[in-house]
């Protein structure tokens, strides 16, 4: 998949189309099969919030909750080939699980921190995920310490109502929106679903 975005032409990662058919072939959730880097996301509601990203400078990504790659990867792959200015994409995950990271690395400018969000030292991205521990405290603890610091913040789950992930549906609706008037969110039907604020002030290009 990186590949293929890195080769993709403008016109092809301005489609969002052509992003949804190349994700569909990894749909499954990261965790399985063991063997391969597959995602557990609807694929059109990345589609679109990367194509959303376009509209902004980024040069910095940082994810919370990598796992095994499944959306790190695709998510920097995409920044790298649309963003003049990007230089760097850390994660942090307490498992140093992200599949075939050596040779995702001579492709892509990654970086990693194995351990929990907790210990991360605080450092400034133009653009942050969120996307850790589900738990309500435990995603307004990295919002607090780490999301704030971003120009851009997203949260993937705020329309989740399964039982480990109702928590971060439930802070989105109750804090964020609240203390967010100009928050985007990006939901299909009955997808994952993004929520994104603006920490800091972040103008288009």
């Amino acid at each position: 998949m990186v590949d293929i975005i890195l080769n993709a032409t403008d016109l092809e990662l301005d489609n969002v189309k052509f992003l949804v058919r190349l994700f569909q072939n990894f749909v499954g959730g990261s965790w399985h099969p063991h063997y391969t880097v597959k995602f557990a996301q609807r694929p059109s509601e990345l589609a679109k919030v990367l194509i959303w990203t376009k509209k902004f400078r980024i040069a910095s990504y940082l994810e919370i909750g990598a796992w095994k790659g499944g959306s790190f990867y695709p998510i920097t792959a995409y920044l790298k080939r649309t963003q003049k200015d990007f230089t760097m994409a850390h994660c942090v995950d307490p498992h140093a699980i992200q599949l075939h990271w050596d040779a995702i690395k001579e492709k892509l400018p990654i970086s990693r921190t194995v351990g929990p969000s907790g210990r991360f030292g605080q450092a400034r991205y133009d653009l942050i995920l969120i996307d850790g521990d589900h738990r309500y405290e435990a995603a307004k603890n990295d919002f607090e310490r780490l999301g704030k610091l971003g120009k851009i913040c997203m949260f993937h789950d705020i329309r989740s109502t399964n039982l480990w992930k109702d928590e971060v549906r439930l802070y989105w609706e109750k804090e964020m929106k609240a203390q967010y008037k100009d928050y985007k969110e990006f939901c299909d039907g009955n997808g994952m679903g993004f929520g994104v604020v603006f920490p800091r002030n972040f103008p288009l290009l």
